[in-house]
């Protein structure tokens, strides 16, 4: 075997893996079909809106509470809060579907 080159063994490991998200399409399509789309859609919208405007707020009150001297880059944090925020909804929804399967 040539170096660098997968074994059949890894090979093999990585088409299993990857056919776990061949059936994505299909998936994504069924649940348009189904309207479950357009009910989730709002619903996330809502939570990621709430969650800015929450996010945004507490970032003014902690700004206001800086001295002048401290430099308090707003959006940076803004910026890294949401993406944090964005990750544990992922989570929380991974774990609900999780409790819901089992």
């Amino acid at each position: 075997m040539e170096k660098g080159c997968p074994s059949q063994e890894t090979k093999a490991r990585l088409f299993i893996e990857a056919r776990k998200y061949a059936d994505i399409l299909a998936i994504f399509n069924r649940m348009d079909q189904e309207g479950y789309l357009a009910m989730l859609q709002p619903v996330i919208e809502n939570i990621l809106r709430r969650e800015s405007e929450y996010t945004i707020q507490e970032l003014r009150k902690y700004q206001h509470s800086c001295s002048p001297a401290e430099q308090f880059d707003t959006i940076d944090h803004f910026v890294n809060n949401s993406q944090i925020f964005k990750k544990n909804l992922v989570l929380i929804t991974n774990l609900i579907i999780c409790l819901l399967y089992t």
